[in-house]
């Protein structure tokens, strides 16, 4: 059976054959679902060994910012864990800078 899901613009994909020459090759499957995010409706395509939902500020749902990653191996999510935490923390200036910016009551101009 074939599972199709909503993507960017509401374009649908096929993801059966990605993940069957994935399979066939040990490739890591890695699914973005930017622009899927519904909550609890959708947690990723079942086969996909990472799924990510981004919330940048142009998403159907925003955070100014950041990820979920959904892993199903758990030896995988550590070493994304490991890798995630090598990179600088945002600070809550930064994001106040942010939101004014996509607020427009600020310039992007340096």
């Amino acid at each position: 059976m074939s599972r199709n899901y909503k993507r960017l613009l509401k374009k649908i994909t096929n993801l059966d054959p990605y993940a069957k020459l994935c399979r066939k090759h040990n490739i890591i499957l890695i699914e973005n679902c930017a622009q899927a995010f519904t909550g609890s409706k959708y947690y990723g395509y079942p086969d996909a060994d990472i799924s990510f939902f981004s919330f940048g500020a142009i998403k159907s749902c925003t955070a100014l910012g950041g990820a979920v990653a959904l892993v199903g191996n758990k030896q995988l999510a550590r070493q994304i864990k490991s890798i995630e935490q090598q990179y600088a923390v945002k600070s809550e200036t930064w994001f106040f800078k942010r939101l004014l910016k996509y607020l427009g009551l600020t310039s992007s101009k340096p």
